[in-house]
């Protein structure tokens, strides 16, 4: 069954509070508003989230049971191929390769178009959440083909930074395929104001999440030079932090 219709499947649950459902509403968002017809398949929002409402966008729920992450993959890939039935969209647009590996292996068959939106691989992060999986060869390499099986389907690969797309050039994707969209902000949410009580209390910042050049930390740490330069600050680093990563931060530190 052929559809003039687009495809967004994130294995992430959506609507939550976190980035990754965030990048899924600015995306949605703005295919429905330009193209109409766009079919979003995640996995279940969390409890009391709202479900967005955005023109031309119908949301597929899905379930994803297991006790693990990877069994949790393979169980959305399942339910997945469930509700894709006969469908063949002009677009199908991931965001890793847990729902793209599939679609990838069969892109003639399922789509015309196929974009990748990378905004991490499962085989540089997953052992920072699952530490024992680094010493899983067997499992890593299976991760490094189908990330590389989704690179070479792509007709577009998405992501959010300069480091990230250095990277996947060493990996083997086409250059000419890649598209850099950083992060943005919203600036009705986020906008400066008159700091309070510098004179007598010092601003103190808490960053917690992963010290890797691509979650922004260095930018925190400029930011703060800057903002030394007029008022007294200082900032708490928390998380994991290897030893080349800590290296990077000493150097951006002692600038």
């Amino acid at each position: 069954v052929l559809s003039n219709s687009i495809i967004y499947a994130s294995f992430d649950r959506f609507p939550a509070p976190k980035g990754a459902a965030t990048h899924i509403a600015a995306f949605v968002r703005a295919l429905g508003k330009e193209f109409g017809q766009v079919d979003l398949l995640t996995l279940r929002g969390e409890e009391n989230s709202d479900m967005p409402d955005f023109f031309g966008v119908k949301h597929h729920p899905l379930s994803a049971v297991g006790p693990n992450i990877i069994t949790r993959a393979l169980a959305f890939r399942s339910e997945m191929q469930r509700w894709w039935g006969q469908r063949q969209a002009n677009v199908v647009h991931v965001r890793s390769i847990y729902e793209g590996y599939p679609i990838a292996k069969r892109k003639r068959e399922m789509c015309d178009l196929f974009v990748f939106e990378m905004n991490g691989l499962p085989s540089v992060e997953l052992k920072y959440h699952y530490p024992d999986v680094d010493d899983d060869k067997i499992l890593m390499s299976k991760l490094r083909r189908q990330e590389e099986a989704c690179m070479e389907a792509a007709d577009l690969i998405i992501t959010v930074s300069d480091v990230n797309a250095q990277y996947l050039k060493s990996r083997g994707a086409n250059p000419s395929v890649i598209k850099v969209i950083p992060n943005g902000v919203d600036l009705k949410i986020f906008h400066w104001r008159e700091p309070k009580d510098t004179e007598t209390k010092p601003l103190r910042i808490l960053y917690s999440g992963t010290m890797t050049r691509w979650q922004g930390v260095h930018y925190a740490l400029e930011a703060l030079a800057l903002y030394l330069r007029d008022f007294e600050a200082e900032m708490i680093l928390v998380g994991p932090c290897r030893s080349h990563e800590r290296r990077a931060l000493n150097r951006t530190i002692d600038k």
